[in-house]
Formats: structure tokens, C-alpha cells, sequence
């Protein structure tokens, strides 16, 4: 493999694979970054036990230069901090037999030993029977207000997923740890199916897909997302991402269809009043929330510590006064990610779940299990 490259291009695309390597791998091929130069252009690689992540460098004058083709596995540490650390300016990479990888510069000549990219895992061939488009920005709000409330516990097996339930027209996302739950839905349009009834769902691990996100910037066009009997990808016009599907039984949760109590306030207030809060709360991170009238009141308590109640006014409001206990980092965890510059609390008593949503009827639910503590007991 012998070619010519600008560094702008090459620490570019480093950057977007750098995001598929774990720093927790003990296999050697799995913390490199396989080169592939073809006629076509360059590709990177790098991969995780459930996730590929490929980026394309197309052949362009005084860019990319394909003298001779070829690939190999070269370590993403030092060769990502070299590329990094070179002037922008234009690069040869140069592969011996040895897998030895020649970078020089026109003050420098660079040797790190790569590694046969024969070990290196292929990159699925699956055919994706079902093809998607999507906006970038829908896609990317939709992860970053869903994605949160999936489990970060170790073995959280499909809690720590992201439930895709797909029809040809929308995409409904789902995710819970067993005490937040959070669901949305955003439109798309089918490119190409084979499906003839309903589509199965799918769950895909919360963290590849917030590396999706990420990737995605403040990109204003579309993306591609193909679905196959184990795998979805996700492509733009330079990179993809391939996940393995999480198998087992997402669970079934449903949003109260009835409330004693419904408040209206301003996000902003309301976010601002909870992180205050949250400050004398203790490792608990329990705040008791109540409501009279047309003010609503936020305790917290640390013991040994101190303690804060704060006041905030409800821009409207329906039914009982009511008090409840939540987990404020939860909470302001909710608040922040809900996108409104109003929200709508839905209290249907201490034990049953809260609803919060944004008021301009957006398809957004979140539900947040209460705490139970003795004032709260009381009124139960």
C-alpha cells in the first residue's frame, strides 16, 4: 500500500473512528485501526465486539492519492497521535511486507509496526432488506431525549438498549432502567422493504447509539438506516456504523391513562429550581415535591448537612394539591433533556409513576417512578 494524503483529511476521519475503540479491549487487532486503499479511495476501520464503524476518504485532487493498494491493521493510539501531531500538510503512507507502516512528511519519517488485517473482524455482508431515511437532527434529538434513561448497570442486558419499534412511516423509541421510561416518535420514509406484515422490533445498545449522535454534528441532511435480521446500520455520505441487535424481551410499560393532578410550568424555572435542590439532597438524591394552588414547593434534606425548600410558580394547573418524592438527579436528568420551553406534570398519587412531557403536544412521555419516604407513606 503506497499514498498520498492530506492531514486535515486523515485526523478527520480518525476522529470518527477513534469512537468505535474501546479502551477496555485486550485483543491487539480490536485496538487498531484497519487501512484499506483501493481504486475507489482509502476506508478506516475500527470495530467492537457488537459494532463496525467504517469512514470513507474518496479519491480527490490534492487530497487522496492511491499509488498502490493494499491494507493493514495499524495500532489507533500512536498512529492517531502521530497524524495528530503533524503539520496540515500532505502525508505518504507507505506498507512494506513486513506490515510496517512508513509515514513521511517533508521533515520526517515516521515506522510503527502494523498488523495483518487478516484477524481484523469483516465487516457484515448482511443484506439490509429494510432501507430508511431520516432526518440527521430528528434522528439526533430523538436519541439524546431517549437514550439517558436506559440502564447503565453491568449485565443490564436490553435494558441497556434502546427499543426501535418501526413502521413504514415512523420510528418509535423506547428506553427504561426499571424506575425512568422514555419514549418518542419522529417520521421517516422507507426506501425499500421486503416486509410484508409488521416489522419486529428491535433493541440497539443506548451507547452505540449516542456514538450515533455524536457523529452526527449539525448535519442539516439525511441519513440511511438499514435493518437486517440481526444488525442495523447507520450511514452518511462518509461514514457507517454497524450494530449487532441486544436479544431478549424489552418490557412492556404503560403511561397511566388517568391523573389526580396536572401542573404546567416553565422548563427553564423548573430546572434551574431542581439543580438548586439537588445540591442539599445527600447521596439519595431524594427532593419532595408538593403543590398548592398555583405554587409548587421543592425540598431536600442532607443529613448532618443542611436542608433547602425553594418555591416556584405553576403557570397552570388542574386537580389535587399533591406531594410526592423523586430521585432529583433523575429528574433534572428529564427536565434538561425534554426540549420545551414548557413541560406538563401528570401526578396520579406517591405510588404511581409521574408523567412529565413537553406542553406543545409533542410525542415525547417520560415517566419517573416516585421514592417512598415517610411523608409520603402517610398519604398513601
Amino acid at each position: 500500500m503506497r499514498i498520498n494524503i492530506s492531514q486535515d483529511i486523515l485526523a478527520r476521519a480518525l476522529r470518527v473512528v477513534n469512537r468505535a475503540i474501546s479502551s477496555h479491549t485486550t485483543s491487539s487487532i480490536l485496538s487498531g485501526i484497519k487501512l484499506t486503499a483501493t481504486s475507489k479511495g482509502l476506508t478506516l476501520t475500527s470495530s467492537q465486539p457488537s459494532m463496525i464503524l467504517e469512514y470513507e476518504v474518496p479519491i480527490q485532487q490534492d487530497k487522496l492519492d492511491i499509488q498502490q493498494t493494499g491494507s493493514s491493521v495499524v495500532p489507533a493510539k500512536h498512529f492517531t497521535e502521530i497524524i495528530r501531531a503533524l503539520p496540515a500538510d500532505n502525508i505518504s503512507l507507505q506498507l512494506n511486507e513486513q506490515h510496517v507502516m512508513e509515514i513521511t512528511t517533508e521533515q520526517a519519517v515516521y515506522r510503527i509496526c502494523g498488523m495483518v488485517p487478516d484477524e481484523f473482524p469483516a465487516v457484515p455482508v448482511n443484506r439490509y432488506t429494510s432501507l430508511f431515511r431520516i432526518s440527521c437532527l430528528s434522528l439526533q434529538q430523538a436519541i439524546r431525549q431517549i437514550a439517558f434513561a436506559a440502564s447503565t448497570a453491568e449485565h443490564a442486558s436490553v435494558l441497556a438498549g434502546v427499543l426501535f419499534e418501526i413502521s413504514h412511516d415512523s420510528l418509535t423509541l423506547r428506553a427504561t432502567d426499571g424506575v425512568r421510561y422514555a419514549s418518542t416518535t419522529v417520521e421517516w420514509n422507507r426506501i425499500q422493504s421486503n416486509q410484508s406484515g409488521d416489522y419486529p422490533p428491535i433493541i440497539i445498545a443506548a451507547k452505540q447509539l449516542l456514538e450515533v449522535a455524536k457523529l452526527l454534528g449539525d448535519k442539516q441532511n439525511e441519513l440511511e438506516v438499514g435493518v437486517s435480521s440481526n444488525q442495523a446500520k447507520f450511514s452518511t455520505e462518509h461514514w457507517m456504523m454497524h450494530c449487532t441487535f441486544l436479544r431478549g424481551h424489552f418490557p412492556s410499560v404503560t403511561v397511566p391513562p388517568a391523573f389526580k393532578s396536572s401542573i404546567t410550568l416553565h422548563t427553564s424555572q423548573l430546572q434551574q429550581a431542581v439543580e438548586r435542590a439537588i445540591l442539599l439532597s445527600g447521596d439519595s438524591h431524594v427532593i419532595h415535591m408538593q403543590t398548592s394552588g398555583h405554587r409548587m414547593k421543592l425540598s431536600a434534606q442532607a443529613h448532618g448537612i443542611g436542608d433547602v425548600s425553594e418555591y416556584i410558580d405553576i403557570h397552570d394547573c388542574e386537580g389535587d394539591d399533591a406531594l410526592i418524592a423523586l430521585n432529583g438527579k433523575y429528574l433534572h436528568e428529564l427536565i434538561r433533556s425534554i426540549g420545551s420551553d414548557m413541560l406538563s406534570i401528570q401526578l396520579s398519587g406517591t405510588r404511581s409513576p409521574v408523567v412529565i412531557k413537553p406542553y406543545d403536544r409533542s410525542p415525547l412521555v417520560y415517566l419517573l417512578t416516585p421514592i417512598r419516604t415517610r411523608d409520603t407513606t402517610d398519604l398513601s
